[in-house]
């Protein structure tokens, strides 16, 4: 598969990810929570329907009624298999049940594609910045940054040497200010030639 990162010069130095662990870790508890209501719908539903209704379930218990002499039919009279709208409502509790117990794994599949497939990333080398995020790339040459600095109220800026100010993706960026001391101190070696990648 062809790289999408741009092929310029340059030995790679680090790169850092967004930490996505506590995205994962938000969405198993729901994801179990569906599967477990699940499974108690489906056990509920089956045994009131195996109470109300066990001819309609068993097939062998089916065949039992047609053989049996008359006189011990009785105890399989409607009364017994009870009413058809508690047996319709227990079916539908059992259906429930089986589509929830289903779409706990389902869900859990979907998203945490979703999330493996985001390759967002900040790729430190020897001559430069690259950032990647929702399929987007963007290089920024340390020769061209003057600074780099943590600001609260804004994030991680790159400060470029003709003036003009650049921020890193919030989206990239989980400890904006250990993030900045280290790509400013990878600029800095880099700017000076003391990077061991540059030996």
């Amino acid at each position: 598969m062809k790289d999408p990162v741009p092929t310029e010069e340059g030995r790679v130095v680090g790169w850092y990810r967004p930490d996505v662990s506590l995205r994962i870790w938000l969405l198993l508890p729901g994801c179990i929570l569906l599967t477990v209501v699940g499974a108690l719908l489906v056990g509920y539903g089956y045994g009131r329907l195996e109470r109300a209704d066990p001819i309609g379930l068993h097939a062998d218990a089916r065949a039992f009624e047609e053989t049996e002499h008359a006189a011990a039919h009785d105890r399989f009279t409607p009364h017994d298999r009870g009413e058809g709208d508690a047996a319709g409502a227990m079916w539908i509790f059992f259906v429930l049940g089986l589509a929830l117990v289903a779409s706990g794994p389902g869900v859990a599949i979907l998203v945490l594609r979703r999330i493996w497939a985001r390759d967002d990333f900040l790729l430190l080398r020897t001559d430069a910045l690259i950032a990647s995020h929702e399929g987007r790339h963007t290089r920024v040459a340390w020769d061209a940054i003057e600074a780099i600095a943590f600001v609260p109220e804004r994030g991680v800026e790159l400060r470029m040497r003709d003036g003009g100010l650049q921020l890193v993706d919030p989206a990239l960026v989980d400890d904006g200010e250990t993030l900045a001391k280290q790509l400013e101190e990878v600029r800095r070696k880099s700017t000076w030639g003391l990077l061991p990648q540059q030996r």
